[in-house]
């Protein structure tokens, strides 16, 4: 990677002349600048742009209405920079919302440097290039501004770059939940809740919402039951907060103005949510919806209950009606009985699981047989986390498709982390092994349901102890019991 090399990633338009007058200055200050006109009749043109992405040091991505469509290209080229850990410098050209992966860089601006039909204002533009070389030239930093840096310093955001972009080259399938979050914005409700099943891609498809919607998704969330931050529901919170404020100009002025923002932290979450979110939320105004992303809210359930949940029951009403929340989990008891009342809800099923796994399998293999892409689906047992881990090995040679007769059954790995959230022995809420352990072994014969008194007097449990017990297992493996 040459620190000299740059790409510009752009989407054509009415600034197109800006573009390529700053890739010919770059040029004159000895910068390489790669800019997909000058290559638009050589050869394989996407080998061509994806080998000067990875070559890169620098990647100005232009913001634009057309840049930050979902279904143009530079997406794309910003997803691969972000792989490619390149140095990524947003510059706006427009007011278009920044896409969420890149929305905690500091970002430059070129919109005062252009007038209403395109042409440049040289004075200003003269400017705006002296500190981009200066940037570029390593003379100066793209840190932060003040304000910025207070916000960070109160508000202690958690960031989820690296995950987004992990999941976007291989997404496929879906169609059907697009199009009801895709009505779900468009209606007077603000809470969407997609249950699903262990491994069943609820992460890549939230994921997947924050590249398809740039211009819409404000915030997003992936909650990780072993990341103590990813957890803690205060932190949670203040993040949100704190990405809805680059880009919510109005609200950003508001949370700065907030006395108790330094001490924010003193608070209980409750709170901490009326104050950070819906206070200061109250008396904006916005035409267009802005889409809060939460995944995985079932990794911070503690001791019984979701206090996410159980603080969006509480001030939902209080919400303004732009702003609206999409949620993912498994279908657990604590949170479906919170969220059934006051959400929109859809529940992902083995059907349509099974026909996205096959097109992800169709994707990945394009020239293997019909009966080898069912037998996999088959091994699959509906998990993507299954099918990708496949997928991985296949491409590392490490497995064959002409071996999947001998490929595991499921996915060891996942069910492993799931039993470790049970049976972890640094939680004082979790089980204790040995003892449920009678219980497993006899799930694992039973061929038909068990009636629950039958388990009591086999195991000599009060009814208390075994409804604990069986509500706390079925998060991973729903046992076949009367109840």
């Amino acid at each position: 990677m040459n620190s000299k090399n740059i790409f510009i990633s752009y989407g054509h338009g009415i600034q197109d002349h800006a573009v390529k007058r700053l890739a010919d200055d770059l040029r004159e200050f000895g910068f390489q600048v790669f800019l997909d006109v000058d290559y638009l009749k050589m050869g394989d043109w996407e080998k061509i742009i994806d080998e000067h992405i990875l070559a890169s040091k620098y990647f100005l991505f232009m913001v634009s209405s057309r840049s930050v469509a979902h279904d143009g290209y530079c997406l794309n080229e910003l997803c691969r920079a972000g792989e490619n850990s390149a140095e990524i410098i947003p510059i706006k050209l427009d007011e278009s919302m920044l896409p969420l992966s890149i929305n905690k860089h500091q970002r430059l601006s070129m919109i005062p440097c252009i007038s209403p039909d395109g042409t440049i204002i040289e004075s200003v533009y003269k400017n705006f290039l002296v500190n981009l070389v200066e940037i570029l030239s390593g003379k100066t930093a793209l840190g932060f501004s003040d304000a910025d840096m207070r916000l960070r310093g109160a508000l202690k955001p958690v960031f989820s770059k690296d995950l987004t972009y992990s999941y976007y080259a291989t997404f496929c399938g879906r169609r059907d939940v697009f199009a009801k979050v895709e009505s779900f914005i468009n209606s007077n409700k603000n809470i969407f809740w997609l249950n699903a099943a262990p491994g069943t891609g609820k992460t890549a498809f939230s994921s997947m919402l924050t590249w398809r919607y740039p211009e819409i998704v404000g915030a997003a969330h992936f909650c990780k039951f072993n990341n103590s931050d990813r957890v803690n529901p205060k932190v949670i919170i203040s993040s949100i907060a704190y990405q809805l404020s680059e880009s919510i100009p109005a609200y950003r002025e508001k949370l700065l103005g907030l006395m108790e923002l330094d001490s924010l932290f003193e608070k209980n979450p409750a709170r901490i949510f009326e104050y950070l979110i819906v206070e200061p939320l109250s008396t904006i105004e916005r035409e267009t919806p802005v889409l809060v992303v939460i995944d995985a809210l079932d990794e911070c359930s503690w001791r019984g209950s979701n206090e996410i949940c159980t603080i969006l029951q509480h001030t939902r009403e209080n919400l303004p009606h732009w702003l609206k929340f999409f949620l993912t989990s498994r279908n657990e008891a604590i949170i479906r009985r919170t969220l059934l009342p006051i959400a929109q809800t859809y529940t992902l099923s083995e059907s349509k699981t099974e026909d996205d796994l096959r097109e992800y399998y169709r994707m990945q293999f394009p020239s293997a047989t019909s009966d080898k892409i069912e037998l996999l689906l088959t091994k699959s047992d509906g998990s993507f986390l299954y099918a990708s881990e496949i997928v991985k090995q296949i491409k590392e040679e490490n497995l064959s498709l002409d071996d999947i007769n001998f490929f595991p059954i499921g996915i060891y790995g996942f069910y492993n982390d799931c039993f470790s959230r049970i049976f972890d022995s640094n939680n004082e809420e979790s089980l204790d092994y040995n003892t449920v352990k009678p219980l497993f072994e006899l799930l694992c014969i039973e061929q038909e349901p068990t009636e629950l008194s039958f388990l009591e007097d086999f195991l000599n449990w009060d009814e208390y102890t075994l409804k604990n017990i069986l509500s706390r297992i079925t998060d991973f493996s729903p046992p076949r019991t009367v109840l």
